[in-house]
């Protein structure tokens, strides 16, 4: 018992750390020698890279935040069925019961990383105000994607809708994570999956506030305006 218990919290420090690499800052910093945390919205995620760097760095720093997460459900669902075929550290079914729970946790540890990162808080990058990541949706893209790909498509198709018609992303990220809980709960997902879709979701409405401000007084930014980094 000792040991799976250890598995697992070394399968969740995996995930967190996974999670943590701060894509958007690294590349704005290498590119245009930028902390970007101090520019546009101050997040380090794919929309804020395009509004600071360009098309080319924000393309890249959404497939990196959208595999990381990837990642880390593959390392604990992996994991899960090598110990499981291999009978080792507990029993058969009680893996088959705690592997949705535990693929599900290291989701929200990867979405933890990414919004809170390790590497924000320690050496050059680290400022009192400036600890946090990105907003989390292109990684919670990929937390779905690896808990059910239908779904996760289905998302994309409807932020890919929103967006062509608005011309706004976070109006498009919010209603997309709404969709998510929608989704789980309307095809009858396993439950950690459900609850983490309904988390998801709040925790997205709750890191765009400002964003939603924005909407509503008419000066949220839409597709395309550039913000110039500032001296």
């Amino acid at each position: 018992m000792a040991a799976w218990l250890g598995l697992n919290g070394v399968l969740l420090i995996a995930a967190y750390l996974l999670g943590s690499t701060p894509t958007g800052y690294w590349v704005a910093y290498r590119v245009k020698n930028v902390d970007i945390r101090k520019h546009g919205s101050g997040s380090t995620g794919a929309t804020n890279v395009l509004r600071v760097v360009g098309k080319k760095a924000a393309l890249f720093v959404l497939l990196v935040d959208i595999l990381k997460a990837v990642a880390a459900i593959t390392v604990v669902r992996g994991t899960y069925e090598s110990i499981g075929t291999l009978g080792a550290i507990a029993p058969v079914e009680v893996l088959q019961v705690w592997q949705p729970w535990m693929v599900t946790l290291a989701g929200l540890a990867a979405l933890l990383g990414h919004a809170k990162s390790i590497w924000l808080m320690t050496g050059s990058a680290r400022s009192p105000e400036l600890t946090t990541g990105g907003k989390a949706v292109a990684s919670s893209l990929g937390v779905l994607l690896a808990l059910s790909w239908q779904i996760g498509l289905a998302t994309i198709a409807i932020f890919a809708l929103v967006l062509s018609i608005s011309r706004i992303v976070s109006l498009s990220s919010m209603l997309s994570a709404i969709l998510i809980s929608v989704l789980m709960l309307g095809t009858h997902q396993p439950l950690p999956f459900c609850l983490f879709a309904i988390a998801a979701t709040a925790y997205v409405l709750f890191r765009h506030r400002s964003n939603i401000d924005r909407l509503l007084s008419g000066t949220e930014p839409r597709l395309g305006q550039q913000v110039q980094p500032s001296d």
